[in-house]
């Protein structure tokens, strides 16, 4: 469940704490202007311009300034098995680490399970029956705070993208609605034909501090102390951290 999460590298020392600091990160964190984005931030960027390694630095980030609420991740995987690149793989993976976190939840859907097993002994989930719980138990307003972190959404096919688009839509206006403190963040590559009619986007490659980040790795990394050369690597990069990772 964590495999791809576990491979991604640690941001480098100094790097991707510009993001906590932009107004569209502060917006989602501080729930303003909820009737135009209702709690989801969407970070944006070309293959390789270092987005996995920045979720999973949010990732731990929210693991401290949200110690209050229920925090679940999930990061696709294209070279992963079916679980780690699918709605059913990302239902699952979300449901446990929410009954973990969550004993209202659990009293919820333990009978749930418990009457699935009688009946059918063994069985594969569906995703309709955990969409549908998770839209209730976000329409009562009876769970704690949640917050879901999702990174690589163009790691799944196009149809299964938005079934998974889609559903996290519904959860969020379904929060709103019953005034749920639900918070999402996603990251993707700029996907023209996917999209949420609410949501902050914030795009990697617009930002000057990610190009301060790269500076910042070239100096640390590169063996070469040669100006001239680590000029010609920033200016080529073109905001594409992977490329200079490689480079270097």
């Amino acid at each position: 469940m964590t495999r791809r999460q576990n491979v991604i590298s640690l941001a480098h020392k100094g790097t991707c704490e510009w993001l906590f600091k932009t107004p569209p990160f502060r917006e989602w964190k501080d729930r303003i202007h909820l009737q135009s984005n209702n709690g989801v931030l969407w970070i944006k960027g070309h293959p390789g311009v270092g987005k996995s390694t920045l979720m999973k630095h949010t990732l731990q980030y929210c693991d401290e300034k949200f110690k209050d609420h229920n925090i679940a991740a999930y990061f696709f995987n294209a070279r992963g098995g079916p679980l780690e690149k699918s709605p059913i793989g990302i239902l699952r993976s979300l449901m446990v680490q929410l009954l973990e976190q969550d004993s209202f939840m659990q009293q919820q859907f333990i009978p749930h399970f418990l009457k699935k097993k009688i009946r059918h002994g063994e069985w594969c989930w569906e995703t309709g029956e955990l969409k549908e719980f998770l839209l209730r138990q976000y329409t009562k307003c009876q769970c704690k705070d949640t917050l879901l972190l999702i990174d690589a959404l163009d790691e799944c096919n196009d149809s299964d993208v938005k079934e998974v688009v889609n559903f996290l839509e519904d959860l969020s206006e379904y929060a709103i609605l019953s005034h749920s403190n639900l918070r999402i963040c996603l990251s993707s590559r700029h996907y023209p034909k996917i999209n949420m009619e609410k949501k902050i986007d914030l795009f990697v490659e617009h930002q000057p501090e990610h190009d301060r980040d790269i500076f910042k790795y070239v100096q640390s990394k590169l063996e070469a102390k040669d100006q001239d050369i680590r000029n010609q690597i920033l200016e080529k990069s073109r905001h594409i951290f992977i490329w200079v990772v490689l480079v270097v």
